[in-house]
């Protein structure tokens, strides 16, 4: 399903890519749809869930609020068919200009709930669901293999699939998940970016020391954030930072 030589996935370019003129730059919707499709299945395989990636198209009126209106329909007849409760169908998901309007989700049932310690939902079963409730036909179904690398790959996909001569990428939306928030996200990065002991790290004062230093702080945000997500407790630079309940971050 991952194209990484670009034969059947349109590529999009980030960072060096970009720079290097491979492909056409992200914008922030990008990176920010990315990071949070990313927060979304870190936090699934914390849940010990089985994410899957499905793909949902449109009756053919291009309504884009009809489409997502009724996902919410097929979402609760998904959690009916589970045994579970609506709110416990976690998804992420992002709206494209493609035809006459997709919606490409990660979907998550935490496990041990009823019959969802498993997906029992066949593709048929699915399909005709989601004819039902929309008048179309869904086309894919893929579960998500758990591991950094296939969330890494699989985040990016979604992305870098509508970078082409056009974005057809509209919006993103999702479960609210206090545990892998854009404002905790936000607000993690910049105690890390505020830290004064940031500057205790043995770098020279040399442009490639500074270079370096600066990754170094990217490095333990990334690191730091998946951990806050997946143990609630991130390592900053010689301290441990934990979340609060009430959300807040604090030093111990």
């Amino acid at each position: 399903m991952l194209d990484t030589n670009c034969q059947n996935v349109p590529c999009g370019a980030s960072g060096a890519q970009a720079r290097a003129g491979e492909g056409p730059s992200w914008t922030k919707k990008h990176f920010r749809t990315r990071a949070a499709c990313r927060d979304f299945l870190i936090l699934a395989q914390r849940l010990g869930s089985l994410p899957f990636f499905l793909t949902l198209t449109s009756a053919g009126d291009g309504d884009g609020a009809a489409l997502r209106r009724h996902f919410q329909t097929f979402r609760k007849r998904l959690a009916r068919k589970l045994g579970i409760d609506p709110g416990e169908v976690l998804y992420r998901g992002v709206d494209t200009e493609e035809g006459y309007g997709v919606l490409h989700l990660l979907v998550a049932v935490p496990p041990g709930r009823g019959r969802s310690a498993r997906f029992l939902c066949s593709v048929e079963w699915i399909r005709e669901a989601w004819e039902d409730v929309h008048g179309a036909r869904q086309f894919r179904v893929v579960p998500v293999r758990a591991g950094a690398s296939s969330i890494r790959k699989l985040s990016r996909y979604i992305v870098s699939q509508y970078i082409g001569g056009q974005d057809a990428l509209i919006r993103s939306s999702g479960s609210r998940l206090e545990l892998c928030s854009a404002k905790l996200r936000a607000a993690f990065l910049r105690l890390v970016m505020s830290d004064p002991a940031r500057y205790a790290q043995g770098f020279p004062v040399t442009d490639e020391g500074i270079r370096n230093m600066r990754r170094h702080w990217w490095f333990t945000f990334r690191v730091g954030w998946e951990s806050l997500v997946t143990r609630g407790q991130a390592w900053v630079f010689g301290s441990w930072v934990v979340r609060t309940l009430d959300g807040r971050l604090e030093y111990v």
